[in-house]
């Protein structure tokens, strides 16, 4: 699997493949803009060049970047210095309905990236030639799927644009339903995004995979997590049974290092909590003798350059830390 074999599924999906174009204009000698009467352009397909005597002969292709500049968008090159007059100038070329390949191939690894979330081992979309160990490459069967969420984030992207046009009624009769460009483009995300959760479910893959979690509880009695312990076959049983260890769940901040009531000459790191006045203090930048409550009162009353107030796990002077 590759950059280019997604690009040319999604051109697929898109119906739009590229519409090659050839046009010519005589130079005046001081335009230094061209239209190509085409947009957008790929500005890595433009060839230009340029013939003094009415195409009798031609020059050397026009470098890109150096003579010229693209506006892909729109379709025009933008000369550094205006052809002089009387030069043929020669454009050839490849336009699109909406999306450039640049424009695609961002769409490509957002896609990658939100269908390989979390997904270990990790993968890549091009091989790295030389990887010590070897890059591993998204599988051939995930292509699709990938494909499919490159569409919808650039029918997204299109649905964001039409979604200022609004239905124009001329009040004789004539009406143009510009407003239904966008429901169209709605609609039509949706059945993808079914496709694609349908090719996910099955193929166990991507942001619509079905996982079978290890789910942690907590004991009301004395608020700790119960371990949780690997299965074992009955005839395979040893003792003491080894533990699995899932992630913690993390819903606030977590307090590293309770240090107790503040005080004066001790050296305090990022996430040491204490206690001032009965109000508790995190801190936020290494530091020694800066009180929490005159550094946050020179703050906004609550965070202050090196401490900011906490109300998570707050009990209080007199009742410490509680974990």
């Amino acid at each position: 699997m590759s950059t280019s074999s997604v690009l040319y599924r999604v051109r697929r999906m898109l119906g739009d493949m590229g519409s090659p174009f050839v046009m010519s204009v005589v130079a005046d000698g001081v335009s230094s803009m061209l239209d190509c009467n085409a947009a957008p352009v790929e500005p890595q397909s433009i060839n230009v060049i340029t013939s003094p005597d009415n195409g009798t002969t031609w020059t050397a292709p026009l470098a890109l970047g150096t003579d010229y500049t693209v506006d892909a968008f729109n379709g025009k090159l933008i000369f550094q210095n205006p052809p002089a007059q009387g030069n043929v100038v020669l454009v050839r070329g490849v336009s699109y309905v909406d999306w450039t390949d640049t424009d695609l191939v961002d769409f490509i690894q957002i896609a990658f990236l939100q269908h390989t979330y979390h997904r270990n081992p990790p993968v890549v979309l091009n091989a790295v030639a030389g990887a010590i160990p070897q890059t591993q490459v998204l599988p051939a069967n995930e292509e699709r799927a990938v494909a499919i969420l490159a569409v919808i984030e650039s029918y997204w992207d299109l649905a964001t644009a039409k979604a200022k046009n609004f239905t124009i009624d001329t009040g004789d009769g004539t009406v143009i339903p510009l407003a239904q460009q966008y429901e169209h483009i709605m609609s039509h995300i949706d059945r993808l995004m079914a496709r694609y959760e349908d090719l996910a479910q099955k193929l166990g893959v991507g942001l619509y995979a079905i996982e079978v979690l290890t789910l942690r509880r907590k004991s009301r009695m004395i608020g700790t997590l119960v371990p949780v312990y690997i299965d074992q076959e009955i005839e395979g049983r040893f003792w003491p049974p080894d533990r699995a260890l899932p992630p913690i769940p993390v819903l606030a901040n977590i307090r590293i290092h309770y240090c107790g009531i503040f005080s004066l000459g001790t050296q305090y790191n990022i996430n040491d909590e204490v206690i001032e006045g009965g109000v508790t203090y995190v801190a936020l930048a290494a530091n020694i003798d800066v009180d929490p409550y005159t550094d946050t009162q020179a703050g906004d009353g609550i965070t202050g350059l090196n401490w900011k107030q906490s109300w998570i796990n707050n009990t209080g002077y007199g009742y410490g830390y509680t974990w």
